[in-house]
């Protein structure tokens, strides 16, 4: 959908738009610039006066995967999002079939992707690519479920609190 649109990496056109043009792509050029070792994690003086970078980090560039961003330049930072954005709707639909899957055994497993895809371009999710930090929760949310349902079957419950907490610590 978005190769149709004209968006790939290196094009000129981004899907950067409303929050991530504006709030998004700064902070995570500031993140990478905190990688480098050229800024401090804990205040930055990008803004204003000042700002505690620490706190606004933990909103803004909470996921787990925020610190590939270490590994572009400042100029290809849109492309940087972009692939991260990737790499998130690809592990939502990893997630989803190795939840699903264990869930649902008796399920052909043709049916099994067939769903995962499904959850992975849901229409909510694609409508999400500007606030890319709340992709990660559709990552987690299907092992969460996972986790769930082997805590009522099963009585294990590390998978469902360990996920869990990861959700919200995240």
């Amino acid at each position: 959908v978005l190769l149709s649109m004209g968006i790939s990496y290196g094009s000129e056109r981004t899907i950067l738009a409303s929050d991530s043009f504006h709030q998004y792509v700064i902070f995570a050029q500031a993140l990478r610039n905190i990688l480098h070792g050229a800024d401090s994690m804990f205040y930055t003086f990008t803004s204003g006066l000042g700002v505690n970078f620490f706190a606004l980090a933990s909103y803004y560039l909470g996921s787990l995967l925020s610190p590939l961003i270490y590994f572009f330049n400042l100029q290809s930072m849109p492309d940087a999002i972009y692939l991260l954005t990737l790499i998130k709707f690809g592990l939502i639909e990893l997630a989803a079939y190795f939840s699903f899957h264990r869930i649902y055994p008796k399920i052909k497993p043709f049916l099994v992707l067939t769903l995962s895809v499904s959850y992975s371009l849901m229409s909510f999710l694609t409508s999400q690519l500007e606030l890319n930090n709340w992709l990660d929760v559709f990552i987690l949310l299907p092992i969460v479920l996972l986790g769930l349902h082997r805590l009522i079957t099963q009585t294990k419950p590390l998978l469902y609190y360990s996920s869990l907490s990861i959700l919200f610590i995240q």
